[in-house]
């Protein structure tokens, strides 16, 4: 079968590049840097040339990527290693035991526990549903956006890879996919389409957090040379307890549905964990800087910070060019090649991005519907239309920009849920990097101040950018923190606690203290509720059964069968309320439900385009408490035929399944009246 062989290139090959390397911090770095800048190439290839990819060849693009980065990986260290045996200047070096307890191990144990817990759902339903735990997270409504690329996988369809979903984070649902697919082989026979487009978006949030240990790496293999103590490793308890809290924070985002944050913290406690230990892998810290670079296409908060670190790099390496020439030594080629490569893919994707947050962006000719509303499609990211009052011509091919209305930026407006630092968190927040800085000072090469400044540069950077950003949000709106700050703060703030907290902890002395203080904390973060809304997102009861109960859960229609076909094109676009006397459908009595239902599977039937009006219409009767059924008629009806014909869930006032009918169907039997109903 292709998609086993396709399987066992894409775990075999990083496992061939751990072994000829012998270092998992060069396969965390070059797996993260091979991916993040493929990605974005196939983001801008899809930009700039109007090309859409197919499952299969972003499958094989994936393989070759890999192959790639194996060779590479060999050529670059595996083969010094083996002409220099005793040299730890290109690999770091850690015992085998240690890299099992540290990586490899907590990889193994996540891996068991995420399926333990998946097994002991309640009601036993079958492996492959998933469609009643998307909408047993009704906030998650990012989840949308990423199902409908899993279904364009699932499917068959033309892959889009645009600003609006990220290709770094592309290509790794591609493996997720191809996982997902094998099993339904395995289980039933063939690909259940409607299993592997759910299994996109769960199986990549569970594979993140698995992927967790690999992010602290460089602390598992480099040792600190302390001044006044000598040369030591990070203790295996220091790591055990990051690793426990960035698993959980990983976990709890699953809750809101935040896959990119969970793609983008991977890579930025990487990139500050390098830079605070400084592993002997040459080019590590540029390597990491870049992955960081390429996240501005999948998150969109980073994308004025990946603008200047891209800035930085470019100016960082042409001096340095220019100093090696001066001196007559040898210029790094490869350092300068990979700067520009990596600026050339990323430039579409963070400049539009930046502009959109700016609400710089005009509303143009090429409008599309959308379950956002209306989006326009420039630059390669969807944004809204920013209403504007002057505009700027468009200028060798950069698009036309805008001044804003307000000074309520985009960046700020926009709605949602998500995780933010409570204060006992912001407390363990500042010591540990108070303690990690004290303990850095004492290491050799970060002993002077600017060592030391450049051990800390990506947590001193994302502080100050995290400060920036709230403090024009209270500025510019008068109001309190807003979603996007939040967001952005709790994210910087967990990733200095994980990179910081190791170090920290090695200032306690004896190792049953430090057990005793690990365990103290576990205690601290089990009570400010990380870990226990971490427990909450994966627990077994977040899988709802749809078989052997007495009342059919509102989702069941559109529940993973197991069976061989189950095609997404007959997968249901939307759930409205429409009990026993009604005069037309509406999202009410209960539209939240109505809402969050259809956004999550118009997202699975990959229609956000075809079907968007259906989407703003249930929003707007939730927001408003309104029946408008009559004042959305006329969008309604244009919208794209294929969705039309496709089954639409009707609930009663229990949020009961009483049938099913077409979106047509529904316009036939209830054409509009001349005086609306309000409820």
């Amino acid at each position: 079968m292709v998609e086993a062989l396709l399987l066992v290139g894409y775990l075999g090959l990083p496992i061939m590049l751990f072994l000829v390397t012998r270092s998992v911090t060069v396969t965390a770095i070059w797996l993260t840097f091979t991916i993040s800048l493929t990605g974005v190439g196939l983001q801008a290839l899809s930009h700039y040339g109007g090309i859409h990819w197919s499952l299969a060849q972003l499958q094989a693009m994936l393989l070759l990527v890999l192959v790639v980065m194996t060779l590479l990986g060999w050529w670059v260290h595996g083969r010094q290693n083996q002409q220099r045996p005793g040299s730890s200047r290109t690999t770091p070096r850690a015992s085998w035991r240690r890299r099992l307890l540290l990586t490899w191990g907590p990889m193994l144990v996540l891996v068991l526990f995420l399926i333990v817990m998946r097994l002991l759902a309640p009601g036993g339903p079958h492996l492959l549903t998933g469609v009643g735990y998307l909408m047993e997270h009704p906030v998650a409504e990012d989840n949308a956006k990423w199902l409908n690329i899993g279904s364009q996988m699932a499917s068959g369809q033309e892959v889009i890879v645009n600003g609006y979903v990220g290709g770094p984070l592309a290509l790794v649902m591609v493996a997720v996919v191809t996982g997902a697919s094998l099993l339904s082989i395995l289980l039933v026979g063939g690909v259940n389409e409607v299993a592997v487009a759910v299994a996109s978006v769960t199986g990549s949030q569970f594979a993140l957090i698995v992927m967790s240990p690999l992010t602290l790496a460089p602390f598992v293999e480099t040792r600190l040379r302390l001044r006044g103590v000598g040369t030591r490793q990070i203790p295996l308890s220091a790591i055990w307890l990051a690793l426990v809290v960035l698993a959980a924070a990983n976990a709890a985002l699953t809750w809101y549905g935040h896959l990119s944050l969970q793609f983008t913290w991977l890579i930025i406690v990487l990139w500050a964990a390098t830079f605070l230990v400084h592993p002997s892998m040459r080019r590590a810290r540029l390597l990491t800087t870049l992955s960081v670079v390429t996240v501005a296409a999948v998150w969109l908060p980073l994308n004025v910070f990946c603008l200047g670190l891209l800035f930085a790099c470019l100016i960082w390496a042409i001096r340095r060019t220019v100093l090696l020439r001066r001196a007559g030594q040898r210029i790094d080629w490869p350092a300068l090649a990979l700067v520009i490569a990596t600026g050339a893919a990323c430039w579409d994707a963070i400049v539009s991005s930046t502009l959109f947050s700016l609400g710089l962006f005009q509303c143009c000719d090429d409008v599309t519907a959308s379950p956002a509303g209306v989006i326009n499609t420039i630059g390669g990211a969807a944004v809204r239309g920013a209403a504007a009052v002057a505009q700027v011509p468009a200028a060798f091919g950069l698009p036309s920009l805008a001044l804003p209305r307000s000074l309520d930026l985009e960046i700020f407006s926009q709605p949602g849920g998500t995780e933010s630092i409570t204060p006992v968190l912001a407390v363990l927040v500042a010591l540990s990097f108070i303690g990690a800085a004290a303990l850095i000072g004492r290491n050799r090469g970060s002993r002077t101040l600017p060592g030391l400044l450049l051990a800390l540069l990506p947590l001193l950077t994302l502080t100050s950018y995290a400060m920036i950003i709230a403090t024009l949000d209270v500025l510019l709106t008068g109001q309190p923190l807003h979603y996007g700050s939040l967001k952005l703060s709790f994210a910087v703030a967990i990733t200095i606690l994980v990179t910081c907290l190791p170090l920290a902890l090695m200032h306690v002395a004896t190792r049953p203290l430090r057990w005793l203080t690990v365990g103290i904390l576990v205690f601290v973060l089990m009570t400010e509720g990380l870990l226990a809304r971490a427990g909450v997102a994966v627990s077994p009861e977040r899988w709802p059964a749809t078989v052997g109960e007495e009342k059919l859960p509102y989702w069941a229609p559109a529940e993973v069968r197991p069976v061989a076909e189950q095609p997404l094109s007959q997968s249901p676009l939307a759930c409205v309320f429409l009990p026993r006397g009604a005069e037309k459908p509406s999202a009410l009595p209960n539209g939240q439900l109505a809402y969050a239902c259809t956004r999550t599977l118009v997202g699975l039937s990959g229609t956000e385009i075809q079907a968007g009006r259906v989407v703003d219409w249930l929003r707007t009767d939730w927001l408003t408490n309104s029946t408008l059924w009559n004042e959305y008629y006329g969008d309604l009806i244009l919208t794209d035929e294929s969705a039309r014909r496709r089954p639409v869930i009707l609930l009663d006032g229990e949020n009961q399944v009483i049938g099913l009918d077409t979106l047509d169907g529904l316009l036939n039997r209830y054409p509009p009246v001349s005086s609306p109903t309000t409820n």
